[in-house]
């Protein structure tokens, strides 16, 4: 690849970034939907928990609380599954990785197809989390030009940092 043309280099240099971009906003979004699964399980747990010991105390109050926390817990696994779009994410992540890994005995247009195929096969992700992807890309390839994050971008960002 030394006797590349500037336009090939570029356009090279573009698919590495967009190799990178894929891993970063798979990774936020797989963390980000491994959170919401755990924080849905873990209300079921204690919700349950909490139904059982309130039905023993005679208390109609909790009882219904609990319940309901039970519904909102139980709406958002089925309606959302985070646990399945966790795990899809994680395997575009995955995708991406091995492509970058190989991306060096490419040649670009080989390159430019096989990133098309990974993109193609990734699942759809949260929009307001593509501007910390977008951060983190140019953080890990040591570019400047961070966008700026907003309000909810930011919140969501948090969210899928915390814990690991």
């Amino acid at each position: 690849m030394t006797d590349a043309s500037p336009r090939d280099e570029a356009e090279r240099h573009e698919l590495t970034s967009g190799l990178s971009y894929g891993y970063w906003f798979n990774l936020l979004c797989e963390r980000f939907y491994a959170r919401v699964d755990f924080v849905s399980n873990a209300v079921q747990l204690v919700g349950g928990s909490a139904a059982a010991f309130s039905v023993l105390q005679s208390r109609a109050d909790w009882t219904t609380a609990a319940g309901i926390g039970l519904a909102l817990a139980a709406a958002v696994s089925l309606l959302v599954q985070p646990a399945i779009k966790a795990e899809r994410h994680r395997r575009a992540k995955c995708a991406y990785l091995e492509l970058e890994a190989k991306a060096a005995d490419l040649s670009t247009a080989e390159l430019r197809r096989e990133l098309a195929r990974v993109r193609g096969d990734a699942p759809t992700g949260i929009d307001a989390l593509a501007v910390p992807a977008l951060n983190a890309t140019l953080r890990a390839r040591t570019e400047a030009g961070a966008e700026p994050v907003f309000v909810r971008e930011s919140a969501l960002q948090r969210l899928a940092r915390m814990i690991g």
